[in-house]
C-alpha cells in the first residue's frame, strides 16, 4: 500500500468526527419521531394535521438517512443534508405560525438561529470532509477491499513459504537422524562381523 493510500485509509469509517455526526443524526431521527407523536395529539386542527404529516415525512427521511449511513451508501451525505434542512424548514414554518399567536417567540427564534448555524456546519462537513468522501465512496471502498485482499494474499503466501521452510528444516533434521541411525547400525554390523570372523 502506498503512503497516500495509507493516509486515506486512516480517513475512513465511523471514527473521529463521524462519531459526533452519528450521534447528531441518530438524535435527529429520534426527536423527529417524538415531535411526530406530539403533533399527532394536535391533529384535530388543520394546522396540527399539516405539521403531523410534515413531521411524519421528516421522520421517514431522518431514519432513512441513518439507515444509509450504516450501510455506507454513497447517497448518505445527500439524504443527511436533505434531512437536517427539511427539519429546519419545518421549524421555520412552525415559528411563522407561532408568530401569529400570542406565544413569546424570542426563545424559539434563538433556537432557530442556532439550528441554522448548526445545519450550515453539518452540511459543510458532509460535503467537504475527506473521511465522508472516503467512507461513502464506492470506488474508494473497492480500493480498500482490494488492498485488504492483497494484504491477505501476501500474508497467506508468507505463511505458506514459512511453512515450507519449516517442513524443509524438519525433513533435513529427519534425514540427518536417519543417516545417524543408519551409520550406527552399519557400524554395529561391521563390529559384529569382525568379531565373528576374527
Amino acid at each position: 500500500m502506498t503512503e497516500e493510500n495509507s493516509k486515506n485509509t486512516k480517513s475512513y469509517g465511523f471514527g473521529g468526527w463521524m462519531i459526533l455526526i452519528q450521534l447528531i443524526l441518530c438524535l435527529n431521527a429520534f426527536y423527529s419521531v417524538i415531535h411526530t407523536i406530539q403533533f399527532l395529539t394536535l391533529a384535530k386542527t388543520l394546522i396540527g394535521l399539516i405539521f403531523f404529516f410534515l413531521n411524519l415525512i421528516g421522520s421517514g427521511i431522518a431514519i432513512y438517512s441513518v439507515f444509509l449511513m450504516y450501510k455506507e451508501h454513497k447517497d448518505f451525505p445527500m439524504w443527511a443534508i436533505i434531512s437536517i434542512w427539511y427539519l429546519f424548514t419545518i421549524g421555520l414554518a412552525l415559528l411563522i405560525v407561532i408568530t401569529f399567536s400570542d406565544i413569546n417567540i424570542a426563545s424559539n427564534l434563538g433556537s432557530l438561529i442556532i439550528s441554522f448555524i448548526f445545519c450550515l456546519v453539518i452540511t459543510g462537513y458532509l460535503r467537504e470532509s475527506k473521511q465522508v468522501k472516503n467512507t461513502f465512496s464506492v470506488s474508494f471502498k473497492k480500493r480498500v477491499e482490494e488492498e485488504k485482499e492483497k494484504r491477505e494474499l501476501e500474508r497467506q503466501k508468507y505463511a505458506e513459504t514459512h511453512q515450507k521452510e519449516v517442513y524443509k528444516k524438519e525433513d533435513k533434521e529427519f534425514y540427518r537422524f536417519l543417516k545417524w541411525v543408519g551409520g550406527i547400525i552399519l557400524l554395529t554390523i561391521i563390529i559384529l562381523l569382525i568379531k565373528r570372523y576374527h
